[in-house]
């Protein structure tokens, strides 16, 4: 029987009943959200990389005295070639021509309040005060990495084992690698232990994590820092540079996405 419109009954859809949504519709939805949040993942990323970059100064590693909190998988490349020397034993990175040094680069926060936010343990990139000459950086000097062990006002020591007191009160140093105390008694005169040393109200006291032999040049042997001597404090390791010692030329070599940047 045909309906009045010329459409047989048999031929049309039962009322009720809808046409399933087909695979190939479904799979450009899926394909369409996944796209949508690569997208907003890649943006959200590189724009926190950006804003890192553009918001912060940067500093690199350039040496051991803060293994292995720092640069604890430097490499050192020799005429293309990859030494084999330990990071801790790479020393001031001051190979030849030919020498080139894969380390960490991070950001610093060097805005003009920066000082405000220091704290026991921050690491800091820093000037010695013996850099200066009647207020002008001598030819040469070179930012130094350290971490404030002692904040103004305080009385620091340091005893034969390499512990450290803050106002007769031994506080625990976690960072430090566990060279032993036989060694600092053995070496002393090379480790450098400190009498009790009473800091002025604008000085602080830096010392490198590598207490090991000639590590780390630092107030042990400098003597404190003034704040006006500090460049900033450093926010994050963000990355991997070459470091060429030879002629002071730099360039970056990878970026640590957000996730994988690591806080000091």
């Amino acid at each position: 029987m045909e309906s009045g419109y010329g459409v047989r009954k048999e031929s049309l859809s039962p009322l009720g009943k809808k046409n399933g949504l087909s695979w190939k519709k479904g799979g450009r939805a899926f394909l369409k959200v996944i796209l949508s949040a690569l997208i907003v993942v890649l943006l959200s990323g590189g724009s926190q990389i950006l804003y890192w970059r553009y918001a912060y100064g940067t500093f690199l590693v350039n040496g051991s005295s803060m293994y292995p909190t720092l640069n604890h998988d430097a490499e050192m490349w020799v005429d293309g070639r990859l030494s084999q020397i330990p990071p801790a034993d790479i020393g001031a990175f001051d190979g030849g021509e030919g020498t080139e040094y894969v380390c960490d680069f991070g950001l610093m926060d060097d805005s003009e309040d920066f000082r405000d936010s220091l704290e026991r343990f921050s690491i800091v990139i820093t000037y010695f005060d013996g850099d200066f000459r009647n207020g002008e950086l001598l030819p040469g000097a070179a930012p130094k990495i350290k971490r404030i062990v002692g904040l103004p006002g305080e009385t620091i020591q340091i005893d034969a084992s390499g512990s450290l007191f803050v106002d007769g009160e031994e506080v625990p140093q976690d960072f430090v690698p566990e060279w032993g105390e036989d060694y600092f008694q053995d070496h002393l005169h090379e480790t450098g232990s400190v009498a009790s040393y009473a800091l002025g109200e604008d000085e602080y006291f830096l010392l490198g994590d590598n207490r090991a032999k000639g590590a780390s040049d630092d107030s042990r042997f400098e003597g404190p820092v003034s704040s006006s001597s500090l460049i900033g404090r450093a926010i994050a390791v963000v990355g991997k540079c070459v470091y060429r010692a030879y002629d002071g030329s730099t360039s970056f070599q990878s970026y640590r996405w957000p996730w994988e940047v690591m806080c000091l």
